[in-house]
């Protein structure tokens, strides 16, 4: 923004000419190069590492509810192996 000042104001003492409009081209917005959309790229990929790291941590969350499910299952399994085995012993010596 400074810059952009003081060169209007420098040029404001004279007469504008087209050479001096030349001079002014620094304010046009130019394309952006090879290597800048390169970075832009790059960057854009950084983020999507982020997101999918971010992702993962809820795939996460999901396998180790799903493992304590299984857990729980086969806690319950047991169990009702257990109570099965009871009662079986238990008909046994009541005969």
């Amino acid at each position: 923004m400074l810059k952009k000042y003081v060169n209007l104001r420098i040029f404001s003492n004279k007469n504008i000419s087209p050479s001096s409009d030349r001079l002014l081209s620094w304010d046009k917005k130019k394309e952006p190069s090879k290597e800048d959309q390169y970075k832009s790229k790059y960057l854009e990929q950084q983020q999507t590492k982020s997101e999918d790291s971010y992702f993962y941590e809820e795939d996460l969350e999901k396998m180790k509810s799903i493992r304590k499910d299984k857990q729980s299952k086969r806690y319950e399994h047991r169990e009702k192996l257990r109570e099965t085995i009871r009662r079986e012993i238990q008909e046994k010596f009541q005969k």
